[in-house]
């Protein structure tokens, strides 16, 4: 328990304490959700993910122990780390699927447009892969660090964010081929993939890094003023919003993309935010 906890709340270990691990539980609480425009916040502690519109106005919640890092896919599927688990959710919150094997410490989540879905894993090391509504492992490959983001492209090139870099996998994890990209990092966080191909990278030390191919060397540095913990990122689908999640700061912060200036600052009484999911979230 105290490694999972310490490994989310970096900056704030002492928290830990306050946590402890129950079964798992998911309850639908009723009430309207937008299926083409929101944005969803996962509260780690408060066992809620949160649903909200366009004008960042709640619709609705969905309840999940200890939600961490999501993921909205092109079906408006919500992808929730639960736990040891990763559970996924249809548009109006009612639980599809539940992938736990191969799992110990799952932290994020992704889906590839094929809806192969995709768990970096922090306490083995291990980056797993699923087809949609399987629990069947179909690859799984060992960073070697501990993985938190994760991100596909459109060649289905797979990127991971973790041990304060970002390695590579070519053409998916079938092989298990993996390159270093060089990027240094001062702590890895979430990891999204914009229109022109640039990794939008967490730094949860540092910012959010934008990296353009080849990946070899950080572009530009999106930061907020006395902002702190950049943990969790996600973009819109037309990419003039990016929306980062601050564990540390308890709050969800709206930066216009690439320009990096702030728009406005969520917060809510569910506490601290660890994951951010947005699909197809049209401001």
């Amino acid at each position: 328990m105290q490694s999972r906890v310490s490994a989310l709340l970096r900056v704030t270990p002492q928290v830990a304490q306050h946590i402890a691990w129950g079964s798992r539980t998911v309850a639908r609480v009723p009430g309207h959700r937008s299926g083409l425009e929101e944005l969803a916040v996962s509260y780690y502690l408060a066992g809620e993910v949160l649903i909200l519109n366009n004008k960042y106005q709640k619709v609705s919640e969905i309840s999940d122990t200890y939600p961490a890092g999501d993921f909205i896919d092109s079906k408006d599927n919500l992808y929730v780390v639960s736990g040891t688990v990763v559970d996924e959710f249809d548009k109006s919150g009612s639980l599809l699927d539940v992938y736990f094997s191969g799992l110990i410490d799952p932290v994020n989540v992704t889906v590839d447009a094929k809806q192969n879905v995709y768990v970096t894993d922090s306490r083995n090391d291990e980056i797993v892969e699923y087809a949609q509504g399987s629990n069947v492992v179909l690859y799984s490959c060992n960073t070697g660090f501990g993985n938190v983001g994760i991100a596909v492209d459109s060649l289905g090139d797979v990127f991971v964010n973790g041990g304060n870099t970002i390695v590579e996998y070519k053409g998916g994890l079938s092989a298990c081929s993996e390159t270093t990209t060089g990027i240094s990092l001062g702590s890895s966080g979430g990891l999204q993939i914009d229109k022109k191909g640039d990794l939008v990278a967490g730094d949860q030390v540092n910012g959010i890094d934008i990296i353009p191919p080849p990946y070899k060397s950080i572009s530009k540095t999106i930061k907020v003023s006395g902002g702190k913990d950049y943990y969790d990122d996600a973009l819109t689908q037309n990419n003039d919003l990016l929306f980062i999640a601050s564990p540390n700061s308890a709050a969800v912060w709206v930066v216009k993309y690439p320009a990096g200036t702030l728009v406005t600052t969520l917060t809510s009484s569910a506490g601290l935010p660890f994951g951010v999911a947005t699909y197809p979230y049209v401001k």
